[in-house]
């Protein structure tokens, strides 16, 4: 598979980041370099300290 050109993007502000108040690991619930739409799941939190 040939490589994909290198898509710069920019992101403005705190409004573009979502904190979250405990542990945790990310798992992503798109791609890498999927299009997203706005209010699409981003992903879902692991507790890790709790099996």
């Amino acid at each position: 598979m040939p490589a994909q050109q290198t898509r710069f993007m920019q992101v403005r502000g705190r409004g573009a980041f979502v904190y979250m108040m405990s542990n945790g690991m990310f798992e992503p619930a798109a791609d890498l370099g999927a299009t997203v739409q706005d209010g699409q799941l981003a992903g879902f939190i692991h507790a890790i300290d709790q099996p």
